[in-house]
């Protein structure tokens, strides 16, 4: 036979709440250390400053420097204190670490001068307050794109605690090489302007690429100029767009405009010398893959055609409609009968009315 232990009332209290509720005054409350809130934690975490006042927020400043042996550099301003160095930086690996000085300082490496060029380079905030930084350059031909992250865990003395994670895009931005140098170059020559000791590195990027704006149709991001000019939004929840201007073709300079007559809108050079001050269109959203404008059929849409001929969309849509007659089979015939004696009330069966439209989109330039 076995017998059973009855529970008292701390045993059952134990089995439900665990033991260390009952050990009274015997257990030893260590004292626990908050960690202050350090100056790294306010920059990079961007949901901390999601709900802070922009104008409470300390700026601070900071300058990115790309060497020819592939060292990036960033400095504290207006110290220029380093605080973070990255070797190898025009290889464009997938995450960006902390180098400690010291260490390189004794390393007899070669000087390496085989790295591509790094034509341009910024460091920007993008996001809420301008929580999310992000570090942008152009390796030749090649847009790479960064985004910082805090990491705690191996920290240089004085250096900043994050890293870098590469965002991965599809975007080709070609700068034209050796004709647009060449091009640029006649063009001083043919304006008779004279220039001493101009070297082959000058004419490489004689016009800035990467352009920084703030609330553009309430967007913030980077206009990326050049033959193949493209927008990337940072969209209000944290995700980057790319999307292509393609109407005039190169663009030379961009900047943000904004008057009583153009509210938060942009103005760019083109290639053919002309100014344009333009505005997004507030009816598009650019947060999707591709800017979206939605339209209200008041109907079903069923199948869209492109025709390349006529540069129309071919559509077919249905709507419902109330069927008020009744199809009666007398023999081989159809009779229809319409339903006239019922109800007020009365929720009459629905068909699908197809029908198909021709759309044409064009641009109006005002």
């Amino acid at each position: 036979l076995f017998c059973r232990k009855k529970l008292t009332t701390e045993d059952e209290d134990v089995l439900l709440y665990g033991r260390d509720t009952f050990l009274g005054d015997n257990v030893k409350v260590e004292p626990t250390a908050f960690r202050k809130l350090q100056f790294d934690d306010i920059l990079f975490d961007s949901s901390h400053l999601a709900g802070v006042d922009p104008d409470t927020v300390m700026p601070t400043y900071w300058v990115a420097v790309c060497r020819e042996n592939g060292l990036l550099e960033i400095l504290s301003l207006p110290d220029f204190r380093l605080v973070y160095m990255v070797k190898k930086f025009p290889l464009g690996f997938k995450t960006l670490f902390d180098t400690d000085p010291i260490k390189l300082a004794l390393e007899q490496d070669k000087p390496d001068n085989s790295y591509p060029s790094v034509r341009e380079l910024m460091l920007v905030g993008l996001g809420v307050n301008k929580g999310r930084p992000h570090l942008l350059a152009f390796v030749d031909d090649e847009l790479l794109v960064y985004e910082a992250f805090p990491f705690f865990g191996e920290r240089f003395h004085d250096h900043l605690c994050l890293r870098f994670k590469r965002l991965t895009h599809q975007k080709l931005f070609q700068s034209g090489g050796l004709s647009s140098s060449l091009s640029f170059q006649t063009k001083l020559q043919s304006r008779g302007e004279r220039r001493t000791s101009l070297s082959s590195s000058e004419f490489d990027t004689p016009f800035r690429r990467l352009h920084y704006f703030d609330n553009v149709s309430s967007y913030s991001g980077i206009f990326i100029s050049g033959p193949y000019p493209y927008w990337c939004f940072m969209t209000h929840q944290g995700i980057h767009r790319f999307h292509p201007m393609q109407l005039d073709g190169r663009v030379l300079s961009f900047a943000p405009f904004h008057n009583i007559n153009c509210e938060h809108g942009f103005i760019y050079l083109t290639d053919r010398h002309e100014m344009r001050i333009a505005q997004l269109p507030a009816y598009f959203s650019y947060d999707a893959t591709c800017p979206a404008h939605k339209v209200n059929l008041k109907c079903t849409a069923h199948f869209v055609v492109y025709l390349l001929d006529s540069r129309t969309y071919a559509v077919t849509t249905s709507t419902k409609v109330a069927c008020k007659k009744m199809v009666t089979l007398i023999g081989d015939e159809k009779q229809f009968e319409p339903m006239e004696h019922e109800d007020e009330h009365f929720i009459y069966p629905t068909n699908d009315q197809f029908k198909g439209e021709l759309y044409i989109y064009h641009f109006i330039y005002v």
